[in-house]
């Protein structure tokens, strides 16, 4: 997938960049204590598909370099909008070039990626000041992953022996999942159910209550002794409590 660096550079307190090619840029740091992005370019990318970012870097001129230096790929509708980005670090550390590599799943509705470059100076340390190099910034879309379970499960046995604990994660971003709940040995008597569950995957409660239990406690219908049937919501998180005989 071809990707070119179409912004020129930029300058601000502390650094300045510029490109030096279709897919490298240079950066210099003079005195810089902040935590800036900077818009590389886009590149077009399909939903619910797995991407690889990649580059080379190094740092040719500095020491004691409190800061991270590396590309970010956040899909284009915007970090606030989506929260879906990825992101290299470590420029800073490479004394020769390195390659660095990171991968993003691109979520529903994403028609593409901006990659940005990443200066974040570390707060309370001395201002930082040296040269960076980076190259061959490049976007691939990688082999789709194989399926998975849409439902995962941790069970435990409680300190009193009796008392079962199931953990079930719904990962499926739309449907809900009915699946049998078996207890082996047929000792089952009851059981209590209290999920969690929010609108979208992406629901993160960082700006407003989204995501929110919708049961607790309710007694679960249907339990016999060897289990139960029970359904689990789109995106939820369900903790069961299986009581025994």
């Amino acid at each position: 997938m071809a990707f070119a660096v179409t912004e020129p550079g930029g300058k601000g307190k502390g650094f300045q960049w510029r490109r030096t090619g279709e897919r490298s840029l240079a950066v210099t740091l003079d005195g810089y204590a902040d935590e800036t992005y900077h818009t590389l370019g886009r590149v077009e990318a399909m939903a619910g598909a797995t991407y690889e970012l990649s580059h080379e870097g190094r740092r040719v001129g500095g020491q004691g370099f409190a800061a991270t230096v590396g590309v970010d790929a956040i899909d284009s509708r915007g970090w606030g909008v989506t929260r879906s980005g990825s992101a290299t670090g470590g420029v800073e550390g490479a004394s020769e070039w390195q390659r660095f590599r990171t991968k993003l799943v691109t979520l529903p509705g994403c028609k593409g990626l901006d990659l940005h470059l990443r200066l974040i100076a570390k707060k309370g340390a001395a201002p930082v000041s040296g040269k960076l190099e980076i190259r061959d910034v490049r976007v691939a879309r990688l082999p789709d992953a194989r399926p998975y379970a849409a439902l995962t499960a941790a069970a435990s046995l409680g300190e009193d022996g009796r008392t079962l604990y199931v953990i079930v994660f719904n990962k499926h971003h739309a449907k809900d999942i009915a699946a049998r709940i078996a207890v082996a040995d047929g000792s089952a008597r009851s059981a209590r159910a209290w999920c969690v569950t929010g609108p979208r995957l992406t629901c993160t409660n960082l700006k407003r209550e989204e995501v929110r239990e919708t049961v607790s406690g309710k007694a679960v219908e249907g339990v016999g002794g060897e289990g139960f049937t029970h359904t689990f919501p789109a995106r939820s998180m369900t903790a069961l409590e299986i009581v025994r005989k």
